[in-house]
């Protein structure tokens, strides 16, 4: 599965779903591989910079990687 993320500024970027459950995220030329871990820890940092509240509310991970 992959989704096409288009601002229509610059070049769009893809998010891939890996086989671990991980994601692929590109952008031109460069390419982010996350682990299942590293992706819940990415999303808990942006929804605290963004100040927008989680959906996935009760299922939240540790943000500060010591499981």
């Amino acid at each position: 599965m992959s989704i096409k993320i288009n601002s229509d500024q610059g070049a769009p970027t893809y998010v891939a779903l890996r086989r671990d459950n991980g994601v692929t995220i590109h952008q031109g030329k460069s390419h982010i591989m996350l682990a299942p871990d590293e992706l819940s820890a990415v999303l808990d940092a942006i929804y605290t910079i963004t100040g927008q509240s989680d959906p996935r509310g009760s299922e939240k991970t540790t943000t500060n990687g010591n499981n």
